[in-house]
């Protein structure tokens, strides 16, 4: 009987036999670099362990094969965050290497590994039963077992991963001997305890392997705070930078608006106070027109003054004349007429009076010639109080001055 791979009771528990009876078998081996058999007697025959080594990258590979295929298989599942300047947005959720550790089989996993190691081992048993030949073209293995007793069937009963470099196949050989069924419940529970015992190696290899993925995940996580601290250190800083930049530039912009507001002030003031003196001068200026005004206007009206007093006194003079030329000639060698005056007035705060022309005298004598002319003393008392009331009249100094 020949068997290229695996036999379909893969998963069958093989039975014990005692190891009194290992003596009965005999095995002929060929030295092989990467293969170590070992047997041992069970009840009803023998178990072949095939004990291989192989490179640890082989492992690694098919973990990392396995954890990939776990995240491919997880539907990703996000949340909203908010970064400094207030934006949000969704990430993903990354699942971490210890949940997907925690999901994978590891016994399937090993199972699967050693089938691919001892995939082109041939198992073939002579068809007296007294020796089975291995051989594998990979490995470059021809080993030949012999039996002392007669050997019925072969079967392939389990194979995984002693450890990260140690792969195993056993195989059960079943004796046509029938003496041992009376042993079948200490085989058993021979059988148990080995189970127990691999499970109990198989869960300290992962007691192990989840303890070191702990620890490799707390440094990370302390790494990850680590990055995190000095990350929220750095935006602080940052933040604190830019509060104090942004509070200097306020206060260099309140400063230059300030100055600005001076300035306008002043030139405000300024302009104020141009505006202020131009309608100063121009008051000024106005009351000097005024002031001038004034002036021409009591300067003509003194002249106007002066106009009339002449004519007055012309016209007095006028009608002495024909006063004088109405009366009796007396004799001119005993008459004698006083001249006439003619007041004049200065404007500049004095008057004075002065004889007549010549020509005025020559008028006025002229007639007194040709008739007699009464006495005129009273005529002439009149017209002293006259003029003497005319001269308390006229202004005794400037007339733009005493109106200042």
């Amino acid at each position: 009987m020949i068997y290229n791979g695996f036999s379909p009771c893969i998963f069958q528990q093989p039975p014990v036999i005692p190891s009194s009876l290992l003596e009965r078998c005999a095995v002929k081996q060929q030295s092989s670099p990467s293969m170590r058999l070992v047997t041992k007697e069970v009840e009803g025959g023998l178990l072949l362990t095939f004990q291989k080594q192989f490179d640890p990258e082989i492992y690694r590979a098919a973990v990392i094969r396995e954890l990939q295929k776990l995240r491919d298989s997880v539907e990703p599942t996000y949340r909203a965050v908010t970064d400094f300047f207030g934006r949000q947005y969704y990430v993903a959720n990354e699942i971490s290497e210890h949940e997907l550790l925690q999901k994978i089989d590891f016994p399937l996993l090993e199972r699967q590994i050693a089938k691919q190691l001892f995939q082109d081992y041939s198992l073939e048993l002579s068809h007296d039963g007294s020796n089975l030949a291995v051989s594998s073209k990979r490995d470059k293995l021809e080993e030949t077992l012999q039996f002392e007793f007669p050997a019925e069937d072969i079967r392939v009963v389990g194979c995984g991963v002693l450890d990260d470099t140690t792969a195993f196949l056993r195989v059960a050989v079943d004796s046509k001997n029938n003496e041992l069924e009376n042993t079948m419940k200490a085989v058993q529970r021979e059988n148990e305890r080995i189970a127990r015992e691999e499970q109990e190696e198989a869960a300290q290899r992962i007691r192990e392997r989840k303890q070191a993925k702990q620890q490799q995940e707390q440094r990370l996580k302390k790494e990850s705070e680590a990055r995190e601290k000095r990350e929220r250190i750095r935006v602080e800083k940052e933040k604190q930078s830019r509060l104090r930049r942004a509070k200097q530039d306020r206060q260099l912009k309140e400063k230059h608006l300030e100055q600005q507001q001076k300035l306008e002030q002043h030139k405000l003031e300024q302009q104020r106070q141009l505006e202020q003196q131009q309608r100063e001068e121009e008051l000024q200026l106005q009351k000097a027109r005024d002031d001038e005004e004034r002036r021409e206007k009591l300067l003509m009206e003194q002249r106007e003054y002066q106009r009339q007093l002449v004519e007055e006194e012309q016209q007095q003079q006028r009608k002495k004349l024909q006063a004088s030329e109405a009366q009796p000639a007396t004799s001119s060698a005993e008459s004698v007429t006083e001249p006439i005056h003619r007041i004049d007035i200065n404007f500049g705060g004095h008057t004075s009076s002065r004889p007549a022309s010549p020509s005025n005298s020559a008028i006025s004598e002229t007639p007194r010639r040709r008739r007699s002319s009464p006495v005129l003393e009273d005529v002439d008392d009149d017209e002293i109080s006259r003029y003497n009331r005319l001269k308390g009249r006229l202004p005794t100094g400037s007339a733009v001055v005493e109106d200042v």
